[in-house]
Parts: structure tokens; sequence; C-alpha cells
């Protein structure tokens, strides 16, 4: 079946829009890669996968997502739909839980929504 014009389409390399990462320049951090993407401003559906080692925490804010944290676990993807926002930059957060501690994953700052 193909698919419909208005659904979004992955190739095999491209089955998440983020990925958590280990930092390779220090083990003890983590990347969120990018560190910023752009959606639209009628908000789009966002796949985040994580492959820091450990498991970790999402928190879009209210303007934007839930505003609760959503855990994925090391080695798997979740989705976010992202609601309708002004045109503007939006901060989110991504903590890896290790051994208990959550250690913020940067994105070059902090990690970032772009709409519009």
């Amino acid at each position: 079946m193909a698919p419909q014009i208005d659904e979004e389409v992955l190739l095999a390399s491209e089955k998440s829009d983020v990925y958590v990462i280990p930092n390779p320049d220090n083990p003890d951090r983590f990347l969120v890669v990018p560190g910023t993407l752009g959606v639209p401003e009628d908000g789009k559906k966002i796949w985040i996968r994580n492959i820091s080692g450990s498991p970790a925490e999402v928190t879009f804010g209210i303007v934007i997502g839930s505003g609760g944290p959503v855990e994925i676990l090391n080695g798997k993807s979740k989705s976010f739909l992202l609601k309708k926002a002004p045109v503007g930059v939006y901060e989110y957060d991504v903590d890896v839980v290790v051994k208990g501690t959550r250690v913020p994953a940067q994105g070059g700052s902090d990690p970032r929504i772009v709409y519009g």
C-alpha cells in the first residue's frame, strides 16, 4: 500500500529525528544530536532514539509538549507529538539517568526546537 501524500516516510537511515548519545570527548556526559531541530508552526510528530547506554527522560514544556518527563529506555525510540505554537525557539530537557543520577544531555547548548 502506498503512503498517503501527507504521511512522512522515513528512510532506513532516518529512523529518528533526534538521538541521545554518549559524548565521544567525555564518556560521563551525553549529547542530543542534532542540538536544534526545526518544525512547522502547526507542530509535528518527532522521534527521539536513546542510544546513550542508560535510560533517558525527555521533557517538553507545556507550550509545545505535555510538560512531564517521558522515559526512553536505552536502545529504544519514542514519538512525541509537538503542539501548534507561535514562531520561536523552545528549549526542552533531556536527562540521562546514570546509577540514579540525572545527567543533563547537551545539544551544542541546551537542546532546542525551532518553530517556523
